[in-house]
C-alpha cells in the first residue's frame, strides 16, 4: 500500500509541475511535439526518479501519446494538451500520466 501511495504522489507532483509547462511554440504538430519530448526523455526520466528512491526505471508509452482539449473554468478554456503516459519499475500497474500544455 505504501508503494502505491508513493507512486500516486509522484503522479500528482508531475501533473502539478509539468502540467503547467508550455510546449515551445515552434513545435506546431503533435509529431514535432513528441519528437521534442523524446529528445528530453532522459531528463524527464531523471525528474520522475527524483521523487522516489524506489523508482529504478521509467518507461514512456510514446504510442499512447495523444492530444486533447481541456477546460479550466474560464470561457476561453485551458487549451490543448499533449498527454504522455508511462510506468515505473517495469510494472504497468504503477503508471503515471503527464499533460503538457501545447498551445
Amino acid at each position: 500500500m505504501k508503494k502505491k501511495f508513493s507512486v500516486l504522489v509522484v503522479v500528482v507532483l508531475l501533473l502539478f509541475t509539468l502540467g503547467g509547462c508550455q510546449m515551445e511554440t515552434k513545435y506546431k504538430t503533435q509529431e514535432e511535439q513528441i519528437e521534442f519530448l523524446k529528445k528530453h526523455e532522459s531528463q524527464m526520466t531523471e525528474y520522475v526518479k527524483s521523487f522516489n528512491k524506489t523508482i529504478q526505471t521509467v518507461e514512456f508509452d510514446w504510442n499512447a501519446t495523444d492530444t486533447g482539449v481541456v477546460g479550466n473554468g474560464t470561457p476561453q478554456g485551458g487549451g490543448v494538451v499533449i498527454r504522455v503516459s508511462g510506468y515505473v519499475n517495469d510494472d504497468p500497474n504503477f503508471g503515471f500520466y503527464i499533460a503538457l500544455n501545447s498551445t
